[in-house]
């Protein structure tokens, strides 16, 4: 953010990792901050992993789905697939439409995770999930390479990265909205733009929030991915 706000806007100055001057970010954590953003058009809310005051830590692991243009189904059988490898080391996996064509499951973490370790989760489930699914997924960062496919992502698990907050709305068209979800919401036909402006309030009135419970599943990052790679037989 640059140049004027104002005074209930908090904001956080953060060192630049390439040096040189503080980027300051914004921090919207009340109804008034919200307005105000809206009223500057920020259409799209896209948040760290971690909090101010524990910026090297995370507080999720988050696994990204990104599709290319495969039909929604496929996305559904790659997201069963990793709720599947989560449930077998007792991990609850946090579902919501990315408010685009994709797909992120959410992990909250114990206080004090390194980056480093919730990226090492997040890579052996990925790796997990492809291996079942090499037909329609891909681990390769490189989009040349993986048309056609659903891609893997694992590194948004990083300092500074960000991904779209849970209810926020995108600049597509039909404005979808990024939503959580129950698992047994995302049935064969599932279409994610039915999560939009007009629905969503509506939704949230009358649903229950399907993350209420998140902050009681926390996990160690990395005794669960010992546990995965126990599990399954990595190397």
């Amino acid at each position: 953010m640059v140049g004027y706000h104002p005074s209930f806007f908090a904001t956080l100055a953060v060192p630049s990792s390439r040096g040189g001057r503080s980027i300051l970010y914004g921090l919207c954590q009340n109804e008034s901050s919200l307005s105000y953003l809206s009223n500057l058009s920020c259409i799209e809310i896209n948040p760290w992993l971690s909090r101010a005051g524990s910026l090297d830590h995370a507080d999720y692991c988050v696994i990204d789905l990104d599709p290319d243009m495969n039909p929604f189904d496929e996305l559904i059988t790659v997201a069963r697939a990793v709720r599947h490898f989560l449930a077998a080391v007792k991990i609850e996996g946090f579902l919501k439409t990315s408010g685009a064509t994709g797909l992120h499951i959410f992990v909250p973490l114990r206080a004090g995770t390194s980056y480093e370790e919730s990226r090492a989760l997040a890579l052996t489930v990925c790796a997990l999930v492809h291996d079942r699914h090499k037909a329609i997924t891909s681990l390769d960062r490189n989009p040349a390479k993986r048309h056609g496919l659903i891609y893997l992502d694992a590194f948004q698990n990083a300092r500074g990265q960000t991904i779209v907050a849970p209810y926020s709305v995108r600049p597509r068209p039909q404005a979808p909205v990024s939503t959580p979800l129950d698992w047994a919401e995302l049935k064969r036909g599932f279409d994610p733009v039915r999560f939009n402006v007009s629905s969503v309030p509506r939704r949230i009135l009358t649903h229950p929030d399907p993350w209420r419970e998140m902050g009681r599943h926390s996990i160690a990052a990395a005794e669960k991915r010992a546990q995965l790679r126990e599990t399954f037989g990595l190397e």
